[in-house]
């Protein structure tokens, strides 16, 4: 499937480094609500993968992050995973140019998984671009339906820190064709920021 290409071969290793930061700096910081919500995407992703975890202290979420990552994991749940630990990192401030592509890919993943199809294409450079929604499959020349943003507007969309009409008329962000609009689809993972937005405390892109 094209967008499994979207999910780099190192993404387990990076995730499990990713989760690891994050629970530390989570713990350091005593942010038990968005500590509360990755323990839930770990169960989920757990039950997705049709993998029993039985979660103790908030310490014990990397070793069951990393009993999750198989080769058998679903490539949802990876990417839901990785998604989830690249975002609270960059909400901290502490995520590096590495550490956004893996939440623009993981991402994008996600949303075409959400909505399969190939009539609007959403592109975020230089990092990579994808073909989702239902409706007429696009071919040859330009597409008739794109959307166009740059990384950390993608991020901030996708994970819920921004509302697609704000990027709009921030201008942040280009959508044409009739079934451009993709508000109804997002947010695609990371619901809960804690307070902060990748928008306002990371250094990621322009």
């Amino acid at each position: 499937m094209w967008s499994r290409r979207l999910l780099p071969p190192t993404l387990a290793a990076e995730t499990e480094r990713l989760w690891r930061v994050v629970v530390e700096e989570l713990r350091s910081e005593r942010a038990t609500d968005v500590l509360a919500h990755l323990r839930d995407v770990v169960v989920q992703a757990a039950a997705t993968s049709g993998v029993e975890l039985a979660l103790g202290e908030d310490g014990d979420l990397v070793a069951r992050v990393r009993a999750l990552l198989t080769p058998r994991v679903p490539p949802t749940a990876l990417a839901t995973l990785g998604a989830e630990a690249a975002v609270h990192l960059l909400d901290a401030g502490l995520g590096d140019d590495a550490t956004a592509r893996i939440a623009v890919r993981c991402l994008l993943f996600l949303l075409a998984d959400k909505a399969p199809g190939d009539a609007v294409e959403v592109r975020i450079p230089p990092i990579a671009a994808v073909q989702c929604g239902a409706g007429p499959r696009h071919t040859r020349g330009t597409p008739p339906n794109v959307v166009e943003t740059d990384p950390r507007t993608w991020i901030a969309l996708a994970s819920g820190r921004l509302t697609w009409t704000d990027a709009l008329e921030g201008g942040r962000l280009r959508a044409s064709g009739v079934r451009s609009d993709l508000a109804v689809l997002l947010p695609v993972a990371c619901g809960w920021s804690g307070g902060r937005g990748v928008g306002e405390s990371s250094r990621v892109g322009p």
